[in-house]
């Protein structure tokens, strides 16, 4: 990343320079107010308690929930999911947001979600077009760090790669496979396997 401090860049390559805080969850009035925010039409009160229950207090969950729920259940006309759960939801609308996404983007999505992080050039050697790479970067799904792609939370990976087939699940191993070298060849050699 790129910092700008007195008219000159520091370039941080490594982020263990950075000190890291642990976030506890939001109280309960700053939770309703993102949850709030976070729904693109206002919530009935019969929806906001047992959302405010499941997600504990997550801005993750806070915000991505109202997105998977229907109009319908937004109102308070439907039911909500059952079980109501913040982790399989808000997998479920990365995963929705993914399915968005034109075919070779959604292909890159799932080459990264098998080996967790790329760097360009192994996306390139796979034959990934910039055209997708610029797509899924456009999604909010994966961010560039340096020269590599990283999924923006481990949910996203794993809702990726949960919604993809089995043989497509298994291919991107083998793609992957076929342009690694050592353990990680190895890792997707089995991965790739029925």
């Amino acid at each position: 990343a790129l910092m700008h401090k007195e008219n000159a860049y520091i370039l941080f390559g490594d982020e263990a320079s950075f000190a890291r805080l642990s976030l506890e969850a939001l109280d309960e009035e700053a939770a309703r107010s993102l949850l709030e925010r976070s729904s693109p039409e206002e919530l009935a009160p019969s929806v906001v308690e047992p959302l405010l229950e499941a997600c504990a207090g997550s801005p993750l969950g806070l915000v991505e929930l109202p997105l998977v729920l229907t109009e319908a259940q937004r109102r308070g006309e439907e039911p909500l999911p059952a079980p109501l759960g913040a982790g399989p939801l808000v997998q479920r609308a990365f995963a929705a947001r993914a399915s968005r996404l034109d075919a070779d983007a959604r292909n890159a999505l799932l080459l990264l979600a098998a080996c967790g992080a790329a760097d360009v050039s192994l996306l390139v050697r796979l034959g990934v077009k910039q055209e997708a790479i610029d797509a899924v970067e456009s999604s909010g799904l994966i961010a560039r760090r340096t020269e590599t792609w990283v999924f923006r939370h481990p949910l996203v990976q794993s809702a990726v790669f949960s919604a993809a087939t089995p043989d497509e699940r298994r291919k991107a191993h083998g793609a992957l496979a076929a342009a690694v070298d050592g353990p990680r060849r190895a890792w997707h050699l089995a991965g790739a396997t029925a």
